[in-house]
């Protein structure tokens, strides 16, 4: 049943490539947070991204905060492998 779970979520969110910029304009990009998500997600395709990099930055609404949309959109399915 996982394993067709995670089918279905790789249909619906194809393993396109990872945005190149993540970051919000206004974001300093020399933050411990921003340096800790450019760490665990620059690069890598949501795939690869598992909920222990969300949760080893912070919680997701504090990554949300960081990332600009097209980027959080981009992972969010991680969150739900």
């Amino acid at each position: 049943m996982e394993k067709d779970l995670k089918k279905q979520l790789y249909s619906c969110f194809p393993l396109s490539m990872p945005p190149k910029n993540l970051f919000l304009e206004d974001i300093d990009e020399n933050s411990d947070i921003v340096l800790d998500i450019k760490n665990q997600f620059l690069n890598k395709l949501w795939k690869d991204i598992g909920l222990e990099c969300w949760v080893n930055i912070g919680c997701p609404e504090v990554i949300m905060t960081c990332l600009n949309p097209s980027a959080f959109h981009y992972y969010v399915p991680s969150l739900m492998v």
